[in-house]
């Protein structure tokens, strides 16, 4: 159909006139791109796939989990201490001795943090330095009872006093029990780690010669509560 429409294009008096003018190879070009179409049209690119939105997820990524605020409440101490600021809950207890306000931390242990945490004794970093303690959001008892509850595992003192060597060595602070095997070679203070080996180095954990980060570092090692 192409060549057929070619040929009666060429056949034109007006084409034949020009081509005798010594364009005949610029003429057919132009006839050629008419004919045939010219240039190819681009790609239609397709949309993109979006994900799914059936999941609902929280601010930081994560599917939600929720606590209820009696939840949140029984965390008040300094060995375990949540907060709520904005209706999300925070477990900040491994900040509780670097909080540059000190004991301030306290104010509102276990509850609504809001209205102290924007103060404005707060820098402007304070959102991202709290972010990483972020655990899930404030909601009701029928949202927390859809949130698998984590299972704290319990041991006696007989159990933990099995531990105290070098190869498996636990001890127990504020009744709370922690594998600190993979520490000990960083330990600042050698041996002395295993002054209390196996059983309660709650005193001597709490001794002035350990920093302020102490608690931070003993975070990571914890395994279960005692009995």
């Amino acid at each position: 159909m192409a060549i057929a429409n070619f040929a009666k294009v060429m056949e034109d008096p007006f084409i034949v006139q020009i081509a005798s003018t010594g364009l005949l190879g610029t003429v057919i070009l132009l006839i050629l791109l008419k004919v045939f179409g010219g240039a190819k049209k681009a790609a239609t690119v397709p949309e993109p796939i979006l994900p799914s939105k059936s999941v609902r997820k929280n601010d930081f990524g994560a599917p939600k989990k929720y606590f209820t605020k009696e939840e949140v409440a029984k965390h008040n101490s300094r060995n375990d201490l949540w907060l709520i600021i904005e209706n999300k809950v925070y477990d900040v207890t491994a900040y509780v001795e670097k909080h540059p306000g000190g004991d301030a931390i306290f104010n509102n242990a276990g509850a609504d943090s809001t209205a102290g945490f924007k103060g404005d004794q707060h820098p402007d970093t304070v959102w991202s330095a709290i972010r990483p303690y972020y655990i899930g959001e404030l909601g009701t008892d029928a949202q927390a009872a859809a949130t698998p509850a984590k299972e704290v595992k319990k041991y006696s003192a007989a159990e933990v006093a099995e531990h105290n060597t070098k190869q498996s060595l636990w001890i127990i602070v504020d009744q709370k029990v922690y594998d600190v095997t993979p520490y000990i070679s960083s330990h600042p203070g050698g041996f002395a780690i295993f002054n209390y080996a196996g059983s309660d180095s709650t005193a001597g954990f709490k001794g002035e010669q350990h920093p302020d980060n102490v608690w931070e570092v003993l975070a990571p090692f914890y395994i279960g509560d005692l009995e």
